[in-house]
């Protein structure tokens, strides 16, 4: 306990960071007509991008990658030997994640807002955890270090813009732990051996 109360008094206080966020992929999904999605994809540099639909039982309806040499890229999809119902539309391009939810009813077409987000990034070694997080939403995060007798550290915050938080991990005894940074919307997991 000592080592635990030990360490997390030597832990920094979480040191976040508010950066103007760079240059991001602009993201737009629109119907053309009642059968037909037009996806347009502005990139500051040429990026590979993954876009994946899926039906409400989440099975895989399409899935296509690509990597485009060209900043913009367009791409129709047809939707007309989709049956009526509800479907996720994921897009990955340069680290950003946009999720649309597409509706297909009787010669009706329509995409929800576009949600964006970034996942979190961990990086550790013997002697620091990192952690990259931009919070587009402005939500409460909660962090949790977990070690195999329990929670070893928690804290939340709640920074508008991008985290950058280390986090002193020399003094952790030897073992495997587990990071989780929830939000209300996403939730990240990350594991770590500490030698």
């Amino acid at each position: 306990m000592k080592t635990k109360k030990g360490l997390f008094t030597i832990l920094a206080a979480l040191a976040v960071t508010l950066t103007m966020a760079g240059e991001k992929p602009k993201i737009s999904v629109r119907p053309l007509d009642a059968d037909r999605l037009l996806m347009t994809i502005v990139t500051p540099k040429a990026s590979e991008m993954e876009v994946t639909i899926d039906d409400k039982s989440g099975d895989i309806v399409y899935y296509g990658y690509w990597d485009s040499p060209e900043q913009t890229f367009k791409k129709i999809f047809d939707m007309k030997n989709l049956a009526n119902g509800k479907y996720a539309m994921k897009l990955e391009v340069d680290g950003l994640t946009s999720e649309q939810e597409l509706t297909v009813s009787h010669n009706k077409l329509s995409v929800s807002n576009t949600k964006e987000f970034v996942p979190a990034r961990f990086q550790s070694d013997n002697q620091q955890l990192t952690l990259t997080y931009e919070n587009l939403e402005n939500k409460k995060c909660d962090l949790e270090i977990y070690g195999k007798n329990g929670l070893v550290h928690q804290t939340s915050f709640r920074p508008a813009g991008q985290i950058y938080a280390h986090y002193d991990i020399s003094k952790l005894e030897e073992g495997n732990y587990t990071v989780y940074l929830n939000s209300a919307n996403e939730n990240f997991e990350f594991s770590f051996e500490k030698e």
